[in-house]
């Protein structure tokens, strides 16, 4: 088989967590700058668009 190269972008994204991370939002947040609450915390990339990439048969 011949070698395959993988793109550098295909190399960059299978080294990321997968998660969507958020800044802190001035006007929902009431915690420090090292906290985290459920308007900031990173969101799971699966979690955020469920059902939009569905397979079809």
């Amino acid at each position: 088989a011949p070698n395959v190269v993988e793109d550098e972008i295909d190399q960059y994204l299978s080294k990321q967590d997968g998660k969507i991370y958020r800044s802190r939002d001035p006007q929902l947040c009431r915690h420090g700058p090292l906290g985290k609450c459920v308007h900031c915390v990173p969101l799971e990339g699966e979690i955020c668009c469920p059902g939009e990439h569905q397979l079809q048969d």
